[in-house]
């Protein structure tokens, strides 16, 4: 038996050791066929979510280290203290490279799964379907976009009828929409695209065009112009490619006509700052005779301070800023301060030397204690949480809001009056995220207040303009989000409390 099982292994690896490999298969039969369009996006997808929540830890895990390293050093154990300092240059650097490569991803893709639809659009196979009427529309909401010109690229399939004849196919519009007023109406930032139809069998088929981004957080709307014949469209996604400008040849002459333009913009900034001067005097005189005191003054200083500096700059075409129309001042590099009374939405911050407490402006984060009585009320009927778990997550949101706001540069708007407690309402903004009450909301750690510190002096709710119902509207678009996401946070998310 074993003098058989020896002259088999000898047949078979004889071959092998003399170089007689087996013959290999035809490259033709190893081919693997690529994977599907569907698939390519859900994996693109996945892993831009993955580098971005990838940044997010490693930016609050960051301040840890460094706070780790410099206990350790103290303590005399440098070896802890060397580690703490290397993983710390390996985050920074890893993230840097994250941030570069999300910068670096040319397109930004509208995904169907993403996206809101109405007038009987429906969403099939990873597909819109049912594009019949002029109601039919989808909307996206996409996080941040840089400003600029994008090319747009629209992926479709749609199959030609088997009646006679040429065929007029649907007409698709892409626009950016706002959620003012005033902004819908002058706003005509739109591509429209007609698909032609194919005439074999159902192929993905292309259609470009160019629209310009006008704002960083923009909602994009794709509606039914016309479909003459009927046809059925079915749309794969939308891909926003920026285009990048083309820098002018070296050396090319002047355009005629320069010199006298630059002349005359000399003149024109020369009168407008004769015209604008007693005007700035006046106002500040008006600021100075406030008599602000607390909180407050510092909100009239720095706006001293801005005034006192337009003097000396160049008149801008548009020297009013949104947030100034809306009634807000300006504090750069505020920090946060750690102090055991700070909660989600309410805490101590330093400008300047001197710390005062700031309350967000239109949230309200769950309470840390059953004394703050409506919070308390609030967070059981929005979350529809128990007392227990309102303080829970109110614990959690303090912690949150120390982690993400503790060593990082914030700027203020704020309102000039103080609420009754001595806290500045503010909008809160923290570079290159934004505004933090977003976060808080996106996270499920607070919700939106409009009453959150909206009172005045005489108990009537400031009138909101148009710019500030704009802010107001974009919060409450987040909230939504948030609680209709597939994987809720926070107090959306109930099981896990």
């Amino acid at each position: 038996m074993r003098h058989h099982v020896l002259t088999f292994l000898l047949l078979t690896l004889a071959p092998l050791a003399l170089g007689q490999l087996p013959p290999v298969a035809p490259q033709s039969t190893l081919m693997v066929a690529p994977p599907p369009a569907n698939l390519l996006l859900l994996r693109q997808k996945f892993e831009q979510s993955l580098a971005q929540e990838t940044i997010t830890l490693n930016e609050l895990f960051a301040p840890h280290l460094t706070t780790l390293e410099t206990s350790a050093g103290a303590a005399g154990d440098y070896a802890l203290a060397l580690a703490a300092s290397r993983r710390r240059t390996s985050l920074h650097t890893e993230t840097q490279e994250l941030k570069r490569l999300l910068a670096g991803g040319s397109a930004l893709t509208l995904y169907p799964a993403d996206a809101r639809v109405n007038g009987g659009i429906l969403l099939r196979d990873g597909t819109l379907t049912d594009f019949t009427s002029k109601a039919s529309a989808v909307e996206w909401a996409p996080a941040r976009v840089n400003l600029g010109q994008y090319e747009i690229e629209l992926s479709y399939t749609l199959l030609a009828s088997t009646a006679t004849g040429p065929q007029a196919g649907p007409e698709l519009k892409l626009s950016e929409i706002s959620t003012l007023t005033l902004a819908s109406a002058t706003l005509a930032n739109a591509v429209s695209f007609s698909l032609a139809p194919s005439p074999v069998s159902p192929t993905l088929l292309r259609a470009t065009g160019m629209i310009t981004i006008s704002r960083p957080q923009p909602r994009f709307r794709l509606e039914l112009v016309s479909n003459a014949s009927a046809l059925p469209v079915a749309v794969h996604g939308v891909r926003l490619h920026p285009v990048v400008p083309t820098p002018a040849p070296a050396g090319d002459p002047p355009s005629y006509g320069l010199d006298a333009l630059a002349d005359l913009k000399k003149q024109h900034q020369e009168r407008l700052k004769l015209a604008r001067e007693p005007v700035v005097r006046d106002y500040m005189d008006m600021l100075n005779s406030l008599g602000e005191k607390g909180a407050g003054a510092r909100v009239v200083a720095a706006e001293v301070k801005r005034v006192q500096k337009s003097l000396l700059a160049p008149v801008a075409s548009s020297p009013n800023t949104p947030v100034m129309n809306a009634g807000f001042s300006v504090l750069q590099d505020v920090r946060y301060v750690d102090d055991p009374a700070n909660t989600g939405d309410r805490f101590l911050v330093e400008h300047e030397g001197q710390r005062f407490p700031v309350r967000l402006i239109w949230v309200t984060a769950p309470p840390k204690e059953t004394s703050d009585s409506r919070a308390m009320k609030l967070t059981q009927e929005r979350f529809k949480i128990d007392p227990l778990q309102a303080l829970a997550l109110g614990q959690a949101a303090s912690e949150f809001t120390t982690l993400y706001l503790k060593e990082r540069p914030l700027k203020l708007l704020t309102r000039a009056t103080p609420t009754a407690d001595g806290s500045l309402l503010a909008l809160v903004h923290v570079e290159p995220i934004g505004l933090f009450q977003n976060v808080l909301i996106d996270y499920g750690l607070a919700f939106v207040d409009r009453a959150s510190g909206e009172k005045s002096q005489d108990g009537e709710r400031d009138k909101r303009d148009s710019i500030e119902a704009g802010l107001m509207s974009a919060l409450q678009e987040r909230e939504k989000l948030a609680q209709n996401a597939a994987v809720k946070a926070g107090g959306w998310n109930r099981d896990e409390l």
